[in-house]
């Protein structure tokens, strides 16, 4: 990360840098040759100007007529997207800067940012006389906090819950602020007008996963994922009648006639990959069609075979 622009030296260009929230990525104006794909992308969105009420509007009303759908037509059209997009790379950049992560990850969520300005664009109706730069705010924002949220956690979690978890953080640490201590759930309940209930349920989902390789307890050899029980695991009871049943559809595939047997196993991937119908059909020198009538010949001859 470049260091930030000292403000006694900061040109004007910088300080237009720093009321976008830009300064940290440019500790000095580099060349066109020097720069990455974040620099580029913040260079681009400096170049352009903001846009006015009035030209906003205008631009709206040229992509609504030019609008088919989920696409633009025209050049007329695609010549406003393009302006009413590019003029507001800032917005992006503005609402991006909120969150304190890294550069790599900065990159997803401007590149999750451009896509909801892309789609606000899309979807911006002129005829309400709403600012463009308001209308588009929200789906950015949205799209921004979707790639956040799938970066920060290994289980994903609807938006609304990911939501109350914020201000479940945020009442937290107001509380430990203002008691010099942790918060027990009944003060957090009581100061978000919650139900203990509620507290206890999001807080759960606030757990994170841990590894099962971590260390349990003193005993060196002794692993997390050592001492989860697998109720689920086959006994060697259960073991032994799956293997019966192996054994008995080996013998009820080698008693169907050689074309039929062939078509199952090629389908179910015995003794090889499993194959597509178009795949075995082209392999017997037949339709996907026929394939499919061998397939539930065979597989009808199976089960009386079977029974």
């Amino acid at each position: 990360m470049i260091p930030l622009i000292p403000k006694s030296t900061a040109t004007k260009e910088n300080r237009t840098r720093e009321s976008l929230g830009l300064a940290a990525d440019f500790r000095r104006c580099p060349s066109p040759d020097e720069r990455d794909g974040l620099g580029r992308y913040f260079a681009n969105a400096l170049n352009h100007d903001r846009l006015d009420a009035k030209e906003e509007l205008r631009l709206g009303r040229a992509i609504a007529a030019g609008r088919r759908g989920d696409e633009i037509v025209g050049e007329k059209a695609k010549s406003a997207f393009q302006r009413l997009t590019s003029c507001n790379l800032r917005l992006v950049c503005h609402v991006t800067k909120e969150f304190s992560v890294d550069r790599a990850v900065r990159e997803e969520l401007i590149a999750a940012g451009n896509l909801g300005l892309t789609i606000a664009a899309l979807r911006y109706d002129a005829s309400y006389g709403t600012r463009f730069s308001t209308f588009a705010y929200m789906h950015i924002r949205s799209k921004v906090f979707a790639a956040l949220n799938q970066e920060r956690r290994a289980v994903h979690l609807p938006r609304n819950i990911h939501e109350s978890l914020s201000k479940l953080r945020s009442a937290r640490e107001q509380l430990t602020q203002r008691l010099g201590r942790a918060p027990e759930q009944e003060e957090l309940a009581d100061e978000l007008r919650w139900s203990p209930e509620k507290v206890v349920q999001f807080l759960c989902h606030e757990q994170h996963p841990a590894s099962l390789d971590a260390p349990v307890g003193d005993d060196e050899g002794l692993t997390f994922g050592q001492t989860l029980a697998d109720d689920s695991a086959e006994t060697p009871v259960e073991a032994a009648g799956r293997s019966s049943d192996v054994e008995r559809v080996r013998r009820a595939l080698d008693a169907l006639p050689p074309r039929e047997a062939s078509v199952l196993r090629m389908r179910e991937g015995i003794g090889g990959p499993a194959m597509t119908l178009e795949q075995i059909g082209g392999k017997l020198g037949v339709t996907r069609e026929r394939a499919r009538q061998l397939e539930q010949r065979a597989r009808r001859q199976l089960m009386e075979l079977m029974s």
